[in-house]
């Protein structure tokens, strides 16, 4: 029962951190954009941040290549992370 609970924490925070790299405001992944961005752009960018969390709601809720992305990229860091701990099968 202990390595699945340990197994379901892990998801769980992998999920968190790929989810927190999205590039909406007020998530970090908006810093990230917002280093990139010409300076000019960058007031406008940040000014979206009191809607980002309407944005991220939608997102999740309504736009479908949204949450396939979402899913798609968190199994492919889960199962990265899973072959990494196994030394790719060897352990």
């Amino acid at each position: 029962m202990l390595p699945d609970l340990l197994a379901a924490i892990v998801g769980f925070n992998v999920l968190l951190a790929v989810f927190n790299l999205v590039p909406i405001p007020p998530l970090d992944g908006s810093r990230v954009v917002t280093w990139l961005l010409p300076r000019d752009a960058r007031h406008l960018y940040g000014a979206i941040e009191q809607y980002g969390i309407l944005v991220i709601f939608g997102l999740i809720l309504f736009v479908r290549p949204f949450q396939v992305a979402l899913w798609n990229t968190l199994n492919f860091v889960e199962s990265f992370l899973y072959e990494l701990v196994t030394l790719w099968g060897l352990w």
